[in-house]
């Protein structure tokens, strides 16, 4: 992200922070009300700072293109231009406070193969999600002898 896109952000940020605490410095809180704004900046504009990666910036500006997925619902995509990679669509799902990436897939010009690689791809990730791992399901014995052992010493016995 430039930094004239951040000056821009930060500012509009403080604007809308100097509205909402004009009703305290009107009733004399200057101090508090000066604390309070600068606070609040700074952890906003630290947010956005740091999330930079997850947050991309063409989700904040441009528009970008909603996909809709059976076991993810609402997803967001963008196509990317990496020279390396060649042209390739990169698939987001919403957080709380930022966009995760989830799945890159090749860009095509046919819109059926694309649209079918997509599927393909968010099918896989929700397949790796809904999947245990069998560590979880290990009672945690390690041989029959301890798991007996722990069983008599719950008796009693």
């Amino acid at each position: 992200m430039n930094m004239k896109r951040k000056t821009y952000i930060g500012l509009g940020i403080l604007l809308n922070l100097i509205e909402l605490a004009a009703p305290l410095m009107e009733r004399g809180w200057w101090i508090l009300g000066g604390y309070l704004l600068v606070i609040a900046y700074l952890i906003i504009v630290t947010l956005i700072y740091y999330s930079v990666d997850r947050w991309p910036p063409s989700l904040w500006f441009e528009s970008s293109k909603k996909i809709y997925h059976a076991r993810f619902d609402e997803l967001y995509a963008e196509v990317v231009e990496k020279d390396r990679d060649g042209k390739m669509v990169w698939i987001y799902e919403q957080r709380w406070l930022n966009l995760k990436l989830i799945a890159k897939v090749g860009y095509t010009d046919d819109i059926e193969t694309m649209k079918a690689r997509i599927k393909r791809h968010l099918d896989e990730v929700a397949h790796k999600r809904m999947t245990k791992d069998p560590f979880y399901e290990w009672d945690g014995y390690l041989d029959a002898e301890s798991k007996r052992d722990n069983k008599l010493n719950k008796l009693g016995i």
